[in-house]
């Protein structure tokens, strides 16, 4: 998805452009198979079982249903984290550009300073590299290579707070635009989005179990999220963990929603320092 040669032309519009048509993707073939499920499964269950050689012990009682929200909650959480490290390389392509702009970090932004933890390390890469590229090098260096919440650290770190870019009117405008099936109001698209991170990590790590590292990480998000629905009170470890339809798609729908906010953020950032 991401070319850094095409990158320094393009904005990253273009980027939410493909990010916006695979999250599409994602919510089309979760209903195509939610559809198929009820319709179609008797059909290729005996012969996938024939196929994996598995006898009814095994297949018996099996709920494929709950795969296909665990899948559709994995994908989605994998195309957000891809688009966000790409938003992020433009944040600090444009925080460093402000820098090169002053001759210095503008007071906010001094976080910038302290994004490369092994200094040291950095001037070895800088010098393989013949001392050329350290922009390049810089934002290779500074992004976490995986992590929502650590990405969105690095950034509060450099006094990019995308937090404070959603207003309560904003936020009430995107809830009001909801189909009212999906009517939640007290929904924030960021900690719906994060919360589901949590739920993806527990799905593939803990056997889809909550665990004391869930409720930690959760505890402040929690309550503005859909999955509210299903733990309305203090979490047990080894509770399992339910997905459905409305938290996939209070998901999407809030990955949309903060896609364009950050992205508009950004470009009007870029445009006023032309």
């Amino acid at each position: 998805m991401f070319n850094m040669e095409k990158d320094k032309t393009i904005g990253i519009s273009y980027y939410k452009g493909k990010f916006l048509r695979r999250l599409y993707r994602q919510i089309i073939g979760f209903e195509v198979l939610k559809k198929s499920y009820s319709e179609e499964i008797s059909l290729f269950s005996s012969n996938t079982a024939s196929l994996l050689s598995l006898d009814e012990s095994i297949t018996n009682g099996m709920a494929v249903k709950d795969h296909i929200e665990k899948a559709c909650i994995v994908g989605l959480k994998t195309e957000f984290e891809l688009f966000f490290s790409i938003y992020c390389r433009f944040v600090i392509r444009h925080l460093l550009f402000i820098a090169e702009k002053s001759g210095n970090l503008p007071k906010n932004h001094e976080g910038l300073r302290d994004c490369i933890q092994d200094k040291k390390k950095f001037f070895y890469d800088f010098a393989q590299l013949g001392f050329t590229g350290a922009q390049e090098l810089f934002i290779q260096k500074a992004i976490p290579d995986y992590g929502l919440e650590r990405m969105i650290r690095m950034l509060d770190q450099c006094g990019w707070r995308i937090f404070n870019f959603f207003t309560d009117a904003d936020i009430s405008d995107f809830l009001n635009k909801l189909p009212c099936e999906l009517c939640h109001t007290n929904l924030h698209p960021i900690h719906q989005i994060i919360t589901a991170f949590q739920v993806r990590h527990t799905i593939e790590h803990c056997f889809s179990k909550v665990t004391s590292s869930f409720r930690e990480k959760v505890f402040c998000y929690l309550p503005r999220s859909s999955w509210i629905r299903h733990f309305p009170d203090l979490i047990a470890d080894g509770t399992r963990i339910t997905i459905d339809e409305t938290d996939i798609k209070l998901t999407a729908a809030s990955m949309s929603f903060v896609s364009h906010v950050i992205v508009s953020q950004l470009e009007g950032c870029i445009q006023s320092c032309k």
